[in-house]
């Protein structure tokens, strides 16, 4: 999330709610495409994610 740093010193409980939604879509997507989230946080707003197919990791990207 570009200027996260920014927006948790100015607004954290907005922040936390969006990070919280982002984290909903990104699961949703992974899972409707096959996936299996390893780490859901990562550095800053990332999750790591296998797929069996690389197809399937493109798909769950193109739904975030």
């Amino acid at each position: 999330m570009e200027g996260s740093t920014r927006a948790w010193e100015a607004h954290p409980k907005e922040t936390r709610a969006a990070l919280q939604r982002h984290d909903e879509i990104v699961a949703k997507a992974i899972k409707a495409n096959r996936g299996t989230i390893i780490l859901e946080r990562g550095e800053g707003d990332s999750v790591f994610a296998v797929f069996e197919r690389p197809s399937d990791a493109v798909a769950a990207a193109c739904e975030f």
